[in-house]
């Protein structure tokens, strides 16, 4: 799978197709004292029995990536600049950089070079998509790029295509994906004098070829995911940095009945998590993601662990298994699976037939 690039229209010529894409007056900057947001979404259609089983189906085989960064104009000209972009952007598709997977070039590059050295792992860069190369130190918008295509990835370099880069490139001149952002229909900026303001660069890909790809094939889970019965156990042990939020939900519905109502309930209580993940590595954070590209979204299951359900057993036999009472012994009834994970690293599921409380 690849990316398939719509046409590139010069920022001096008109779009003339909706899927023409306009090439950018400037490649505006990020400003860091706020944090580059970038979010992935899969769509899927879930439909649910009233046992509560569900059915799920993929609808598009391509993730939407987004992103949205602050911008700050600090003088005439780059307000300008960045306010004809956002005018831009009501009327043609354009490109947007993706700032949170820049890389630097690690040698300069000739004029009509093909082959661009810099470090590529764990950054969005795909064959077929399009990348920036912005010289360093220049100003918040930066007029001063140019695009190329990409032919190859290796992990230290990029392949483009022919003809190859217009301009030679010193080493350490930033090297930024690029993704196509759809037409909005608004565009908001602040201005805090006549040439100093401040604006927010939002951008979406629209669903289609020109998407980029995802980051992992289907169902391959990671090397440190434990894999039990071909599902990925998921372990929230990296969220308690940040705190989880946990809620309870049973499927039904309530209706109106005289002067009161009927509960109609189908399957059993769910339960839902909310983390942060703090990652401190970007190595880190692609263990994630690539974890969530797996899943496709929501479209395949995974086992999650009770992070505040963890228990130490006292005693163990083949069959049997003692752990300290937390709860009554109805409340195993909700828990029908129980995650074994071994001092050695190795790990096991296992069905609760029975429960049984000591005194």
């Amino acid at each position: 799978m690849s990316v398939t690039a719509s046409t590139l229209v010069s920022a001096s010529a008109t779009p003339s197709d909706p899927t023409d894409v306009w090439e950018p007056l400037a490649l505006l900057r990020a400003d860091w004292s706020q944090p580059v947001r970038v979010e992935t979404s899969w769509m899927t259609a879930v439909d649910q029995a009233d046992s509560g089983a569900e059915q799920r189906t993929a609808l598009q085989t391509r993730p939407v990536t987004s992103t949205s960064y602050l911008v700050s104009a600090l003088d005439a000209t780059t307000l300008a600049t960045s306010r004809a972009w956002q005018r831009r952007r009501l009327q043609a598709r354009t490109l947007a950089p993706l700032w949170s997977d820049r890389s630097d070039l690690t040698s300069a590059a000739d004029s009509g070079a093909t082959t661009i050295y810099c470090d590529t792992t764990c950054r969005r860069l795909h064959v077929g998509a399009r990348v920036g190369l912005v010289p360093r130190g220049a100003g918040m918008a930066t007029p001063a790029y140019q695009i190329a295509v990409v032919a190859g990835v290796a992990d230290d370099a990029l392949t483009v295509a022919a003809p190859g880069i217009s301009v030679a490139a010193p080493a350490g001149t930033l090297v930024v994906p690029l993704l196509e952002a759809e037409v909005v229909l608004e565009a908001d900026a602040g201005l805090i004098t006549t040439a100093v303001g401040r604006m927010t660069c939002e951008a979406q890909e629209p669903p289609g070829p020109w998407c980029m790809e995802p980051l992992q094939t289907a169902g391959d889970w990671t090397a440190e995911d434990h894999v039990v019965d071909g599902l990925p156990v998921l372990d929230l042990a990296d969220a308690w940095a940040a705190g989880l939020a946990v809620d309870q939900a049973r499927p039904g519905a309530l209706h109106p009945a005289g002067m009161g109502t009927l509960a109609r309930l189908t399957g059993r209580p769910a339960q839902r998590y909310s983390a942060r993940i703090r990652c401190l590595t970007r190595a880190h954070a692609w263990t994630w993601l690539r974890r969530f590209h797996a899943a496709r979204g929501r479209l395949q299951p995974m086992l999650a662990l009770d992070p505040a359900g963890r228990l130490q057993p006292t005693a163990m036999t083949t069959t049997t298994l003692q752990v300290p009472a937390r709860c009554s012994v109805h409340e195993w009834s909700e828990r029908p699976l129980l995650y074994l994970r071994r001092t050695d690293g190795t790990a096991d599921l296992r069905t609760i037939t029975s429960v049984t409380r000591s005194p």
